[in-house]
């Protein structure tokens, strides 16, 4: 009877400081009654009169829950009092103390409690049918939901789990975990997605053993609930495909036999038996070993910190907002620019528009904000992988995570996931030496894989720093000779042979594993990563490892810019590329045999480079001294670009060019101006590389 009570001991704790809006919480509870009816069948010492009245109570009560999330309940209050009465009522008949209103139940609803309990099967795992789900229209909304809060759970799930391998006996990461599953469970239950329900009570069931202190969620343990994780993700995923599609539900295989595992491990460790862990094939079987299962003390008190007030938007209505926002900017440069010839005799309309165009601004900057999300989501995916990559490959590794908290925005942290898995997995399969290599050239056994998120000027910069091997120069320069990208003759710099590794094809690998060799990757991460009008720098030494900085805009929307007319042609120039404006003169220009103009400034020669032969215009002079040179910069990379005359600083909202028009070198985007006209925005680094 002890787990009955704990979950109604639960119920009635967790009733006394919620309300009927805290649809977490009764979840929560209507999980709690769906355990209790079906600890109950299977419970010994129950007469058939008190397993109708529980069943008729417990049935009464997951109704109202029901209700109370649907939002149908007419008198909310009464719903939450009749649910705690009928909990209050059940543990007092267990108690031995049945409630004077429980004496008689209906003859009806004995009836209906008797054949209930005659159908159900006695084992969790196995009550649910392998068929095919239908879902309601009217539970869509809540399945979407769902979806998207299991995922954060699971992810929570994963990093917590991964806390605990180092960290075994933290009892914080264990009630996470503990959360995580219990929450999932109580949603699923009433949503009818029975294998989701019977995986997660069944990990649920386990990870309760270690916030009991009977078990340290370690090895074989471990394992189990990490498999459960991964195959709850295919199973959510399954869920939100159907949902969307509008299909039935198929059943999942492997849910089973899982749930089976996870059972008879908590179940042996009930039992009081010595459990051999094997993290191999994450099962258990009775016997002693040194690694056997540990059962630790007494477990300190958790302590769950409070959530802030939030509300949940839908991304479409996000986007929806931001794109609104973007052309009430447009709108307001428009009638600034048409009024401009007016604000120096009316100073009344001159003060309005000034002040429009503040409200515009901290308007756009509070929605662009909205937009910004922290790059710790996709950090923490990073975790689990290197742990599975460092496994399979036999090395031992710590990843080191710096600058979690930096926001970025929410589409560039999409993007950004792939890119970066490739990266790692390539630092941790190409990069770190095993164990025995890394002892051998003087190094710890153990690798150093370092994943940091910093700003620098009006970029985010993110670094993944191995201590391993380096790129092998000599080998990256022969692959690359013989896939016919240099010429036998041709001496590029070690920063253009590195950047050969995002060549399509081309591997140093000596052989090809499940891991990394087919030269397949890090073309993809390169053409990602400038999709985002971002680039990939390289930095390594040979024996000490390597560096790649993945540089990116803060946002994809909107950028400052400055104005330039080349010709007939006005471009925009991004503000936090450019250092310097000036008018050169004729001291200052010259000419390099083979190599181009150039521009001495203050000691510095840089390349000129004339826009107008970039994109084939009429200038309105081809004279440097008769033109205006902006200075502007990618890194360590500086040039000079040529044009007619600076227009002034504009805010513009980035549109994008067009399936139609393409990819442009040196051109990231288009944007509408004040006069209403499409301007060019320019990607400096893109016109850097042509430049050279």
């Amino acid at each position: 009877m002890q787990p009955l009570l704990a979950h109604l001991d639960a119920i009635d704790t967790v009733l006394k400081s919620t309300d009927a809006t805290d649809l977490t919480a009764l979840a929560d509870i209507h999980s709690r009654f769906e355990s209790v009816l079906l600890l109950a069948e299977q419970a010994t010492g129950l007469s058939p009169g008190q397993m109708a009245q529980l069943s008729v109570r417990g049935q009464d009560a997951r109704r109202k829950l029901e209700e109370l999330i649907l939002n149908e309940a007419n008198d909310a209050l009464a719903h939450l009092k009749a649910v705690q009465t009928a909990a209050t009522d059940i543990a007092a008949m267990l108690n031995g103390h049945p409630a004077a209103e429980m004496q008689a139940a209906p003859a009806d609803h004995f009836e209906l409690a008797q054949q209930a309990a005659a159908e159900a099967p006695a084992d969790f795992a196995e009550s649910f049918p392998a068929a095919a789900h239908v879902f309601n229209a009217d539970d869509l909304p809540l399945v979407g939901e769902f979806v998207a809060e299991a995922g954060t759970h699971l992810e929570t799930a994963e990093t917590e789990l991964l806390r605990l391998e180092e960290d075994p006996g933290n009892l914080e990461a264990i009630g996470a975990l503990f959360r995580a599953f219990h929450t999932i469970k109580g949603v699923s239950g009433f949503l009818n997605l029975n294998q989701i329900q019977s995986l997660a009570h069944a990990a649920e069931n386990l990870l309760d053993l270690g916030r009991e202190g009977k078990l340290k969620i370690t090895g074989a343990a471990s394992e189990l609930v990490l498999q459960a994780i991964d195959l709850m993700k295919k199973l959510i995923g399954a869920v939100d495909e159907a949902a969307k599609a509008n299909h039935p539900l198929q059943p999942t295989a492997g849910v089973k036999e899982l749930s089976a595992r996870l059972n008879t491990l908590a179940d042996r460790v009930i039992k009081g038996e010595h459990v051999q862990d094997d993290p191999t094939n994450a099962t258990a079987t009775t016997g002693s070993a040194a690694e056997a299962i540990e059962t630790p003390g007494e477990p300190a008190k958790l302590k769950i910190a409070s959530s802030d007030n939030t509300v949940k938007v839908a991304t479409d209505r996000l986007d929806t907002l931001i794109n609104m926002v973007g052309e009430l900017v447009i709108a307001n440069s428009m009638v600034t620019q048409d009024a401009a010839g007016h604000l120096a005799q009316n100073q009344r309309l001159s003060r309005h528009i000034g002040h429009m165009g503040k409200i515009v601004r901290d308007l756009q900057d509070l929605s662009m904000s909205l937009r910004m999300v922290p790059v710790n989501a996709v950090f923490r995916k990073m975790t689990r992988l290197v742990r599975d990559v460092a496994r399979k490959a036999g090395k031992e590794v710590d990843l080191i995570i710096a600058g979690a908290d930096t926001e970025l925005d929410r589409n560039v942290v999409e993007a950004l996931n792939d890119p970066l898995m490739h990266m790692v997995r390539n630092s941790l399969d190409h990069g770190i030496e095993t164990p025995d290599q890394r002892e051998a050239a003087g190094k710890p056994r153990t690798g150093k894989l370092e994943l940091k998120a910093y700003h620098k000027g009006g970029s985010i910069n993110i670094e993944i720093v191995d201590d391993g091997r380096g790129l092998p120069r000599d080998k990256i320069l022969a692959k690359a000779r013989t896939n016919g990208l240099i010429g036998p003759d041709e001496t590029p710099s070690d920063a253009e042979i590195y950047k050969l590794v995002f060549a399509a094809g081309l591997s140093t690998a000596e052989k090809v594993t499940d891991i990394s060799g087919r030269g397949v990757g890090m073309d993809v991460v390169k053409r990602n990563i400038e999709a985002m009008r971002g680039r990939v720098d390289i930095a390594t030494e040979k024996g000490h490892g390597s560096v790649f900085t993945i540089r990116l805009p803060l946002t994809l929307a909107v950028i400052d810019g400055l104005v330039v007319k080349v010709g007939p042609s006005k471009y925009i120039l991004p503000i936090t590329s450019i250092e310097q404006s000036m008018r050169p003169t004729d001291e200052q220009l010259s000419t390099v045999q083979n190599r181009g103009e150039i521009v001495n400034v203050r000691g510095a020669i840089l390349p000129l480079v004339r826009l107008h032969r970039l994109f084939d215009i009429t200038p309105r002079t081809e004279n440097p001294t008769d033109s205006i040179v902006v200075i502007v910069q990618d890194n360590d990379r500086r040039v000079c670009l040529l044009v007619d005359e600076l227009l002034g600083q504009e805010q513009v909202v980035i549109k994008s060019l067009g399936e139609d028009i393409g990819e442009i070198r040196g051109v990231s985007g288009g944007a509408v101006l004040g006069d209403g006209n499409v301007s060019l925005i320019l990607d400096v680094p893109g016109i850097i590389e042509m430049s050279h």
